[in-house]
């Protein structure tokens, strides 16, 4: 019995081992303008896009993301800066009479009749009454499903011999004594077809300061690891860590 619960676990600690090396994936990048001066960046705008497609996702999981975005990215605590939410500043009607210097333009009547175009006026307008905008776009999440056809696989097995051997006391009298002794063998397996799931989380997050909406800061976390991973934790990691990134470049750029 021992024999066999020792085979069992090492062949479950190399399967993990092969599964976590081979699967498990990450691309980071972090770049920012080095000349830019963050002491005028105050009040920025959050907007988030979502990019991915074609990797199962779920209504109840989005809803899930877009909850997890607001606590961590838009209600992020600790930052230097006031955070706007994108919709905030659109929904703002008393803003949008003041940034309506046109005469050509209703604004009131086009929130009214045409809320596409009133939402594509402001998302424009935008840049005249923030100082940056921190633009998050989703790039992947959820599962995906890959299809690997039968094969055979090579694996290590152990295989136990019992020895006894003949040993003497002080007294010079005769005993024996049972020893295991634990071989390993490769051998070969069948693997029929098989469905392999992944979970997938990124994005990627810049921040475009001034009227010219220039990119002075940008950070971009992908990951890709076998189905034992959740999306969403996976997503809230990264979240956390832009968010730690973009405190420390505030820290290090401000006087």
């Amino acid at each position: 019995m021992i024999s066999k619960i020792f085979k069992l676990s090492m062949l479950i600690l190399i399967c993990s081992f092969m599964t976590t090396a081979v699967w498990a994936q990450e691309h980071k990048e972090e770049w920012e303008n080095k000349t830019i001066d963050f002491n005028k960046v105050k009040n920025v705008a959050v907007v988030y896009t979502v990019g991915y497609t074609n990797k199962q996702e779920n209504i109840a999981d989005k809803e899930k993301l877009m909850e997890l975005l607001q606590r961590k990215i838009i209600k992020a605590q600790n930052l230097p800066i006031s955070i706007i939410p994108q919709e905030s500043l659109i929904n703002d009607v008393e803003l949008a009479y003041q940034l309506n210097k046109s005469d050509t333009i209703d604004l009131k009547q086009m929130q009214v009749s045409d809320p596409a175009r009133y939402e594509a006026v402001m998302k424009e307008w935008m840049p005249q009454v923030v100082d940056a905008i921190l633009k998050v776009d989703i790039k992947q999440f959820g599962y995906t499903e890959q299809f690997v056809p039968a094969h055979e696989e090579s694996y290590t097995d152990f295989e136990t011999t019992h020895v006894t051997d003949t040993k003497y006391d002080n007294k010079g009298n005769q005993y024996t004594e049972d020893r295991e002794i634990t071989t390993p063998v490769e051998r070969t397996r069948f693997v029929p077809d098989e469905y392999i799931t992944y979970a997938h989380a990124g994005a990627e997050i810049s921040l475009f300061a001034g009227k010219n909406q220039q990119l002075v800061w940008q950070l971009v976390d992908l990951r890709d690891a076998n189905g034992c991973k959740v999306p969403l934790e996976m997503e809230e990691r990264i979240f956390d860590r832009s968010v730690s990134q973009l405190i420390k470049v505030f820290k290090e750029k401000r006087v």
